[in-house]
């Protein structure tokens, strides 16, 4: 069975605060005493999105490949979408703005995600600006959460691909070797956890 609520609009707190479900045989007889139920109404808290790197303003070649290091979270349901949104000069290049996730689970990373700046045409001394958006399940309209700020890129000069390769290759390294410091970290924390005494630094 599945029963689906929504919230009314006006006073917030007028809304019931018991249920009972009333049960009925085949001759119509039903029970004389169902059992109250409270409710405990709560929202649907907003996705979490986080952009682990780069964390800056950058100034980057026209072919350049920008590793994105993506972590989100839905604290109490699932996330649904993470979109890479595109601007330049304070309007949204709708045409460039990426789906980098679609689906339903509650985490999404840390995982790196390539943003290749080529396709966009941009000539040297333009700046553009990004973002990623996370949504949730809500319905009918999902929770919205942008990582903050929005970072710039300022493009110079293209350079060989093999020197944006190269680069790329550089950087998704750095990445790779962050999420796995990260990971040891969190794992050395559930091990002192689990034994209750810290584990001696080396």
């Amino acid at each position: 069975m599945q029963w689906t609520l929504s919230f009314r609009r006006g006073d917030q707190e007028d809304y019931p605060r018991f249920y009972r479900i009333v049960c009925q045989d085949e001759q119509g007889a039903t029970g004389l005493n169902p059992t109250l139920h409270p409710i405990a109404i709560r929202p649907d808290l907003p996705p979490q999105v986080e952009l682990l790197d780069p964390r800056s303003d950058l100034e980057l070649p026209a072919n350049a490949v920008v590793p994105l290091l993506i972590k989100a979270h839905d604290p109490d349901f699932q996330l649904t979408h993470l979109t890479l949104r595109v601007e330049q000069d304070g309007q949204q290049l709708v045409e460039h703005n990426r789906e980098l996730f679609s689906g339903e689970q509650p985490v999404f990373g840390p995982a790196s995600i390539d943003f290749p700046l080529e396709p966009l045409g941009l000539q040297p001394g333009q700046t553009i600006s990004y973002w990623i958006e996370a949504r949730d399940n809500k319905m009918p309209l999902g929770n919205r959460t942008n990582t903050a700020p929005k970072l710039n890129i300022r493009i110079t000069e293209p350079v060989t691909p093999e020197e944006a390769k190269k680069q790329r290759d550089q950087q998704r390294q750095k990445q790779q070797d962050a999420i796995q410091q990260e990971q040891e970290k969190q794992q050395q924390q559930n091990d002192d956890q689990n034994s209750g005494f810290p584990t001696p630094k080396r």
